[in-house]
């Protein structure tokens, strides 16, 4: 198997508005819509006593959406995304493979995969939701369309 050449890596890296996209698409449907963490000490959280051992419960889903810290947050804007503007994102307000010591240790592979499938596939095809009303969010230990994605693909 050969190894990615630099001329493949910098390849991705160009791929600026396309990983605007998937960041966003990260933003609005994490792949983790929750994630527990134990206290371990007393501490302060929003106004509230937090004992240590207590069990919280972090949702990403929801800190995406939160209109503090997101103008207009339900929307799809992949321009929140883009530089310089991505550099106004606050520390823990996109979270999607958590933060911290804690973070998923696969978020860097997960990005180069799909930047990869992605600048592999959508040359080549075209993707249309079969039945874009029937697409529904079912959160499990990670996020997934209850009944799939059924889309019809065809050749550009």
């Amino acid at each position: 198997m050969r190894a990615c050449g630099p001329s493949r890596r910098e390849a991705l890296d160009n791929l600026v508005f396309t990983r605007a996209v998937v960041n966003e698409a990260l933003r609005l449907y994490p792949p983790a819509p929750f994630m527990g963490r134990e206290a371990l000490d007393r501490d302060d959280l929003a106004g509230r006593r937090i004992e240590k051992g207590t069990q919280v419960l972090i949702a990403p889903w929801i800190v995406h959406r939160h209109r503090r810290l997101w103008d207009d947050p339900e929307h799809f804007r992949p321009e929140r995304f883009m530089p310089p503007k991505d550099r106004d994102i606050p520390r823990g307000a996109f979270i999607p493979f958590g933060l911290g010591p804690r973070i998923c240790i696969g978020r860097g592979f997960a990005i180069q995969e799909i930047l990869a499938v992605l600048a592999t596939i959508l040359p080549v095809f075209h993707f249309r939701l079969l039945d874009p009303q029937s697409v529904v969010p079912q959160a499990r230990i990670t996020l997934r369309p209850a009944g799939g994605m059924p889309m019809i693909v065809t050749p550009r």
